[in-house]
């Protein structure tokens, strides 16, 4: 008993002592502090999205790593690709990628990331820091086939850009040197250093290409534009045929041709070109151009065949030009061309219309030949590569002036305050690179407009003074 009670003591003891202590209470921030710190919180792992290099950046950008966008159009090789941006148009929207299985990817739109460098003498994606072949990365790959017409450019364009992009010649090429083996090889052409590279022993006897000899004149409907080794080539491959038909609408034969293929898709306007006279029809397209002060050039969206181009009745046309408007009227025929009336008559009659967009779009003149302005594309902008003035009008304003070869006239206004016009005389070579088509009482024109300066030049990049150039050194 005395033991129990000396322990009880000693415990009531232990009791006072801590009753007499300093009580202190920890700051509930600090803990919460202190246990966040002390925790094993994993961070956040949030995924961003690369950030996409447009094409003609990526061009310049060495040594970099970027991610791009766009369609693969063609194989170099099987392990490089032909890759231009989604809607490619200028000199720098191509570039080349290392890719296993390129072939496999003719048509898609992909996304890869991976390095920029220098490989063989052209610009290259590839997938390390360094001239070592090593596929990229193919984050994304649209597997659908994607329709995609080649550009047209001419063989000048070809020396100062381009590359890697899917193009045409708009102007034939004269072989200057046919290599006679079997397989790819690079063939020469007149009058420049760049080459042919394709192959011209392809199994189907009948084609044309066959019978390509030195002296012969060809088009390119279907290549690429390649550096390879400090050599500038037109590479019109064969890899991948079925691809390529279903992307370009061009077979292997017709790849090289004694003629122009072109992709004719069918649009409201080439409906309304082929309906009966009277007939009512709505459209829709960019207007291009203005005839006179009430009568503009329209054609199609995405114009590229010969019948893709129409004359409108509408006030005021130059105000619309590279405006995209709908129009409804009637089919008519006035002098020989056919128009969209607003009244079913050959009164001249505005249009009803709606502008559908009325920034001024970026459209580039269809490069074509003077054979073909005899026979389509009215009321469509092109450009004419090169042609002879047989006889020029020297009078004031805009006049018809003949040219060699041709029943085609140029009408334009060459009595200009300044500027080269003014040496142009007969004989005098000259590039047409701004006009439309025209037909006016059964007499075919290149139309080279002056109406609408501000808004041609916005339009096409193409100024006034620039519409028409000398072709040759006179």
């Amino acid at each position: 008993m005395k033991n129990i009670t000396r322990k009880f003591k000693k415990v009531l003891a232990v009791l006072l002592i801590l009753t007499l202590l300093p009580l202190e209470v920890p700051d509930p921030l600090q803990v919460l502090a202190q246990t966040i710190t002390e925790s094993a919180i994993e961070p956040l792992s949030i995924p961003v999205a690369p950030e996409i290099t447009p094409v003609s950046q990526a061009r310049v950008s060495r040594g970099v790593r970027i991610t791009v966008d766009g369609h693969i159009t063609g194989s170099q090789a099987p392990d490089v690709a032909f890759m231009q941006a989604i809607n490619a148009s200028g000199p720098n929207d191509g570039i080349l990628v290392q890719v296993a299985n390129a072939g496999s990817f003719t048509g898609h739109q992909v996304r890869v990331t991976g390095y920029v460098h220098i490989m063989q003498g052209h610009v290259r994606i590839n997938g390390s820091n360094n001239t070592t072949p090593t596929p990229v990365q193919v984050l994304n790959s649209n597997a659908g086939i994607v329709p995609v017409d080649p550009i047209p450019i001419t063989l000048e364009q070809t020396q100062l850009g381009f590359e890697g992009m899917l193009v045409s010649l708009a102007h034939p090429i004269q072989i200057s040197g046919r290599i006679p083996g079997n397989g790819t090889q690079n063939h020469g052409i007149m009058i420049t250093d760049t080459v042919l590279r394709a192959n011209f022993n392809v199994p189907n006897p009948s084609s044309f290409i066959n019978n390509i000899q030195d002296g012969s004149w060809i088009y390119v409907n279907r290549g690429h534009v390649l550096n390879f080794l400090g050599r500038n080539q037109i590479y019109s491959s064969s890899f991948n045929e079925e691809a390529y038909i279903e992307m370009t609408g061009i077979s292997n034969n017709d790849r090289i041709a004694n003629r122009v293929i072109l992709r004719l898709a069918s649009s409201a306007i080439a409906s309304a070109r082929a309906a009966e006279i009277g007939t009512q029809v709505t459209i829709e397209g960019h207007i291009t151009g203005s005839q006179s002060a009430n009568v503009a050039f329209m054609q199609s969206i995405n114009a590229g065949g010969p019948n893709d181009g129409i004359l409108v009745s509408i006030s005021n046309a130059s105000n619309f030009i590279g405006q995209r408007v709908r129009v409804t009227g009637y089919v008519r025929n006035f002098d020989g061309n056919l128009r969209i009336n607003g009244a079913n008559n050959n009164t001249a009659t505005a249009v009803s219309h709606t502008v559908t967009n009325n920034s001024i779009a970026r459209i580039a003149p269809i490069p074509i030949t003077l054979e073909q302005a005899a026979t389509g594309f009215d009321g469509m902008l092109v450009s004419i590569f090169e042609t002879q003035i047989s006889s020029r009008h020297f009078a004031d304003g805009t006049r018809n002036h003949h040219l060699y070869g041709t029943n085609v006239q140029l009408r334009t206004n060459l009595s200009v305050p300044t500027g080269w016009f003014v040496f142009i005389h007969d004989g005098r070579w000259v590039r047409i690179n701004r006009g439309h088509v025209y037909n006016f009482g059964g007499i075919r024109q290149i139309y080279s407009a002056v109406h609408g300066e501000s808004a041609l030049t916005t339009m096409t990049g193409i100024s006034n003074s620039n519409r028409i150039t000398p072709s040759r050194d006179q």
